[in-house]
């Protein structure tokens, strides 16, 4: 402000070591100290208090949209966080599913695609790409499903899911044990 009204101000800064006991180390010293400012509540307006309450605001509105059905369509798989809880969302800790996934990429995008039900099976090729073929290799369903693979696929026998509303750490089992399940086809799968 003062150099807005004073343009041809300057500032100068002196270096004086304290080891050079110079008087007017000991004056700024007393003045510093003497100096009392009256302490005001303190402002609960920050940049990182309004960044905080916007990000709960946000999630509070996500969560309610979520539970009403709003934001998800009738393809996504509704998880249980436990035997009792439905599986909200949340960004602490890693998030809903992503804090049960360690570090793996592969396995994030397998249950991604498994909770969104957009993977390479036949009920997505048959929506998407009909001319892609859309039955199980197993042989015993004429259209690949989310629910066929979870339950009843006999190429993915480990650790199945119980269906309509599984608990989200026995997908990720599900998934770490059957690492084929809602993954893209290799150039040959194993059995």
């Amino acid at each position: 402000m003062h150099f807005e009204t004073h343009p041809k101000g300057s500032l100068h800064f002196w270096d004086s070591p304290s080891n050079a006991r110079w008087f007017i180390h000991a004056e700024v010293h007393n003045e510093a100290t003497r100096t009392r400012c009256p302490v005001q509540e303190q402002m609960q307006t920050s940049y990182d208090a309004l960044s905080q309450e916007n990000s709960k605001k946000r999630l509070e509105e996500w969560i309610t949209d979520f539970s009403r059905g709003d934001t998800r369509d009738r393809h996504f798989l509704a998880t249980k966080k436990d035997k009792q809880n439905e599986a909200c969302p949340t960004y602490t800790k890693g998030g809903t599913w992503l804090s049960l996934l360690g570090h793996s990429i592969t396995l994030c995008a397998r249950a991604t695609r498994a909770i969104l039900n957009h993977a390479p099976i036949g009920e997505y090729r048959a929506q998407f790409h009909p001319q892609e073929p859309a039955a199980c290799p197993c042989g015993e369903v004429d259209l690949k499903t989310r629910a066929h693979i979870l339950t009843d696929c006999p190429r993915f026998t480990k650790d199945r899911v119980t269906l309509p509303h599984p608990c989200l750490g026995d997908l990720i089992k599900f998934l770490t044990s059957n690492p084929t399940a809602f993954a893209f086809t290799l150039l040959r799968e194993p059995p």
